[in-house]
Parts: structure tokens; sequence; C-alpha cells
């Protein structure tokens, strides 16, 4: 199977699935922004930028809609630079609670999606830790 790991800061939350999905020969491609965590064995990591948004402001994503759009149309782009350049995963691993990946099923529309869903929100009063 061949899985994209997209999270902004690689590997986040995907840490042990994605080095359990390498140690059983999957093909794994990540998108991430400079610089990721920590190195998982088996993993070809792929850089964008989030442009002039630095990544410790990418909360204020979530504020203001600016940010995230501009966030968005990178990681898009990088997205659809893998695309041209042949890849085609079977399985898209994202991060719901960043924009990042909200165009993923257009870059990829056959591909399966998982969304981390780390954040719930109440109607009223609504906060990220």
């Amino acid at each position: 199977m061949t899985i994209l790991f997209f999270h902004q800061a690689f590997p986040g939350q995907y840490l042990h699935l994605a080095a359990a999905a390498a140690a059983r020969g999957h093909q794994l491609v990540a998108l991430s922004t400079p610089p990721a965590g920590h190195d998982v064995s088996g993993i070809e990591v792929n850089w964008y930028r989030p442009g002039q948004v630095a990544l410790q402001e990418s909360r204020a994503a979530d504020a203001d809609p600016d940010t995230g759009k501009v966030q968005t149309e990178h990681a898009s782009h990088a997205a659809f630079g893998l695309r041209a350049g042949g890849f085609t995963p079977d399985l898209i691993c994202t991060h719901a609670g960043t924009e990042e990946g909200t165009f993923l099923k257009n870059v990829w529309p056959d591909a399966r999606l998982l969304n981390y869903a780390e954040f719930y929100y109440h109607a009223l009063h609504a906060v990220r830790p």
C-alpha cells in the first residue's frame, strides 16, 4: 500500500503508526513543513513552506482566515507537485485540526482519507488548546 502522511510537523501524532507501516513494507511518503520532528526510517519526507506564515503562528489560522488560506495554498501546490511527479497514494493520513489538508481529495480523488480528529469543539465557547 502507498501511504501519504500529511502533517505540518511530521511525524506528529503519526510517529508510531508511520513506523509500524514502514516496518510492514508499505511505500511511505510524508509532506511536511521544515523542520520535521523525529526521523522515521523508511519514509521519504518532502517539504513545503507555509509562505510568509511562521510555523509557530499556524494556530492563528483559526482566528485569521487569510493565514489559513496561505498555508492551504502552499500545501496544495506541494501536493500537486507530488502528483505531477507520479506519486499516487492509496491512503492519505492527515490532521483534521489544521487547514492544510483541506484539498487533498481534489489532488487524489481516489485515495482513501484518514483524518486524525484530535479536536472536538462545543457549540458555545469553543477554544482550541
